[in-house]
Order: C-alpha cells, then structure tokens, then sequence
C-alpha cells in the first residue's frame, strides 16, 4: 500500500483501533484541527525560544483564546497544576527559579502524555570551506548568519573574543 494510510494499516490491528486517514492541504487542515475537528492531529514544533515556556504555552496550556494561551492545545489537555507552574514562571524574572518552575511544569505535561512525541528532528548543516555556520534553535536557516572565517575573525578580534581557527 502507498500513500498517507501505509503508515497506518501494519499499526491498527496491533493495538485494535481502527484509523481513517485524511491527507489534507496545510491550508485547510490548520484550521479544521484548530477547532478541534480530529481525535488525533500531526503538528511538527520547533522551540524558538530555547526553554520550556514557548511549547509549554502553545502545546499544553488550558486553552484560552483570550489569553493567549493553547492555541495549539488541540486535544484540549488540562492540568489546572501545570498552569499554575506555568503561569507563575512566565512573571518570574529569575531565571533559575524561572527554569525550576517551566522543568515542574514540563514533568506533569509529559508524566500526564499532554502530547504524545512521535519524532525528533535533528538538523544537520554543512559550509563551503572557508566558511563557517551556527544552526539555529528555530531551525531556521539565513544567509546572513553564514560568517566568512575571515570577516568573522575580524568581528572576534575587535571584540577582545578568541579567535577561530578553522578552514581558511
């Protein structure tokens, strides 16, 4: 079998539940799963912010439309714990006590299987000798963070920063 059901079919009898998938445009299965419309939706997540509060919010969060939070909250999970934690972390300004409470926040979400993770990306990037690349933690890819050895040892000197001593 081929197509967006081949992944489906091997699994269904295993486990006894029986699936229909629905391959859909982006531009119509955004908001049809939004609603939420499905007992089960797909959704790939990058963190931009690089801890916990940006999934926290979007992912697991009691959804709330007039605070802002959930909007990605599909299955409708709710832990009145988890946002507490995770309210009181967005207005802590410590940023050790802030990580302390997005970690206590985080453990309940996965403990309770808020979200259920079926893969984890691991982006790979390359440069042409003589340049040099630092990936991002949204994954997004610039040219203009693509640095010439040469530029940016410039940039390091003049900064008092060491230098890098790669490829040129």
């Amino acid at each position: 079998m081929r197509g967006p059901q081949a992944g489906c079919v091997p699994v269904q009898p295993a486990i006894g539940i029986t699936t229909r998938v629905e391959a859909l445009p982006f531009a119509v299965y955004m908001p049809r799963a939004g609603k939420p419309e499905f007992t089960a939706a797909l959704l790939g997540w990058g963190v931009s912010t690089g801890e916990g509060s940006y999934a926290l919010t979007s992912l697991v969060a009691t959804h709330n439309a007039d605070k802002g939070l959930g909007p990605y909250n599909w299955s409708r999970y709710s832990n009145a714990k988890m946002d507490g934690l995770h309210e009181q972390a967005l207005a802590t300004m410590d940023n050790p006590r802030r990580e302390k409470l997005l970690q206590e926040a985080t453990e309940i979400a996965i403990r309770e299987q808020a979200v259920v993770p079926l893969h984890y990306q691991v982006n790979t990037w390359a440069a042409r000798r003589g340049y040099t690349y630092t990936p991002r933690t949204d994954e997004r890819t610039y040219a203009h963070d693509v640095w010439h050895c040469g530029e940016l040892n410039e940039t390091l000197s003049q900064n008092g920063l060491p230098l890098i001593d790669i490829w040129e």
